[in-house]
């Protein structure tokens, strides 16, 4: 049976009650949803708030997906991926280093593996040295699992709590 978020049931319920679900944007902050379009529905439903985003799928989604909840990463405030690799997850990824995200406080980034591989517990990562980003100065929280260390927080920084499982960066990163 597919999800439905509670927001939409609550705007289902009858005719009032969807009046003022719709004129509550607080309500349509937490974007849990593999659909490009209901992504699209809560953000401009959202108004202007500040998002949490979330993309857990045991299959990879379709890159619109990963567009349509992307495309307003300057207004996420935590952003939770846990998808299979895929070109979802490198739009993602992109993203996350090229635009700035003033609001971002939260991001948890996993690489689930696909069936085959579910019993190794090895996730290889290309190593590569992640480039200096100021763009994300809320940033306090970062988890990484099965993914390469995207960026760098540059000047002053709020990070304080960082989770990397697979193969660590070099030394002079950490």
């Amino acid at each position: 049976e597919p999800f439905v978020p509670f927001q939409v049931l609550v705007s289902h319920v009858c005719k009032h009650w969807r009046e003022v679900a719709l004129q509550a944007p607080i309500l349509w902050t937490r974007i849990a949803l593999t659909h490009p379009e209901g992504i699209k529905n809560f953000i401009h439903r959202s108004q202007t708030l500040p998002l949490c985003g979330s993309l857990v799928s045991e299959k990879p989604p379709a890159v619109s997906t990963a567009i349509s909840l992307t495309a307003v990463i300057h207004r996420i405030r935590s952003l939770t991926v846990k998808i299979p690799l895929s070109d979802a997850l490198d739009v993602v990824r992109k993203h996350l280093i090229t635009s700035a995200t003033p609001h971002l406080e939260e991001v948890c980034i996993q690489r689930l593996l696909e069936e085959p591989m579910r019993n190794n517990p090895h996730i290889p990562i290309p190593l590569e040295f992640p480039r200096e980003f100021g763009g994300a100065p809320l940033l306090r929280s970062l988890t990484l699992r099965g993914v390469k260390l995207p960026y760098l927080p540059k000047g002053s920084s709020a990070l304080t709590n960082i989770a990397i499982s697979g193969p660590l960066p070099k030394a002079v990163v950490l």
